[in-house]
């Protein structure tokens, strides 16, 4: 019998096939990672509809918010293992819920029966039974690798489940991030920056991810100072012109996500950069309808560039490109 298999191939530039979105973040506290996410959720929501739904491990913290964006909010206590991630996940979608905020992903690896602990508890488990002569270090090297592999095969059961129903919701996964160092070639340590607490694969199939420094007030930083900080950030080419410094993740970039995913736009790519420039100040509107009041003026690039510095000392969009005029106005 044959091995070979038959394949069919399209034209994809002509696809309109949806596509999962996941979104990370990374932070410490007080770099606005839940906010953040609550923001980029309420612009996505417009797009793919149902319910926000925020599964909260972090004692409530989410409810600081409830006054600012709707929400359902999904209380998380201990244990935090891959298996009740993986049920709460599957409440959220029982609900109809379409976009799944889980604040803090962090405690499946470092919270209470999360990844570390169920390994340190099947350890000291041994430990506990060993024989006379057997050293408590004996034990502890002997099952190090066999205590990872019940509580890992939980975490690839929960990770697949949230890549299987990825077209069901769209997932926005919050990292905590401590600032790590790490000896480097058995010499002296090296800084290498916030860093996720985490070591699952799950973030290397997230859509795009980000990293918010302390006090950075939801502005993520787009060029990390470490090598190894760069491995907490994912920024597709696709996007790169969405997201420039000091923009601090907003409703309008989560409806924009969303757009993409849902196969119906493509990040819009406009030929002009100055046109491009003027598009990225124009804070609340959407980028077609810029881009058409900026063309509108047929100014040439020296009027571009003035119209550009009059925004950015004060002067508001909608007063150097007024709205179009609507279909049958007399205006």
């Amino acid at each position: 019998m044959s091995g070979s298999r038959m394949f069919e191939d399209y034209d994809a530039s002509t696809s309109r096939k949806a596509t999962a979105l996941m979104i990370g973040i990374t932070s410490p506290s007080s770099g606005g990672k839940t906010y953040s996410a609550l923001r980029l959720a309420t612009g996505i929501q417009r797009i793919v509809g149902g319910d926000i739904g925020g599964i909260d491990t972090e004692r409530d913290r989410m409810l600081h918010y409830k006054y600012l964006f709707k929400f359902r909010h999904i209380p998380f206590a201990p244990p935090f293992n891959p298996l009740s991630y993986a049920s709460a996940i599957d409440h959220c979608i029982a609900k109809g819920m379409r976009v799944i905020i889980v604040d803090s992903m962090s405690h499946e690896h470092t919270g209470d029966g999360g990844v570390l602990d169920a390994i340190d508890t099947y350890i000291e488990d041994k430990v506990a039974r060993k024989k006379p002569h057997e050293s408590d270090y004996d034990i502890r090297e002997r099952y190090k690798w066999a205590a990872q592999i019940p509580i890992k095969a939980e975490r690839r059961r929960l990770n697949e489940k949230i890549r299987q129903i990825g077209s069901q919701a769209v997932f926005i996964f919050c990292y905590r991030a401590d600032d790590k160092t790490k000896p480097v070639g058995g010499g002296k340590p090296v800084h290498i920056g916030w860093q996720a607490e985490t070591t699952s694969k799950l973030p290397y199939d997230m859509t795009i991810r980000f990293l918010l420094p302390p006090g950075s007030d939801g502005c993520p930083n787009l060029n990390p100072d470490t090598e190894f900080e760069k491995l907490s950030i994912k920024m597709p080419c696709i996007f790169r012109d969405w997201f420039k410094p000091g923009l601090q993740l907003n409703e309008e970039l989560g409806e924009r996500l969303a757009k993409w995913a849902s196969g119906d736009s493509a990040p819009r790519q406009i030929a002009n950069k100055l046109v491009a420039r003027l598009v990225e100040l124009a804070t609340g509107i959407d980028a077609a309808e810029a881009e058409a009041r900026i063309l509108s003026r047929n100014l040439d690039d020296a009027g571009l560039i003035a119209a550009g510095k009059a925004i950015k000392a004060g002067a508001k969009f909608d007063e150097e490109f007024p709205p179009l005029p609507t279909e049958g106005s007399d205006s």
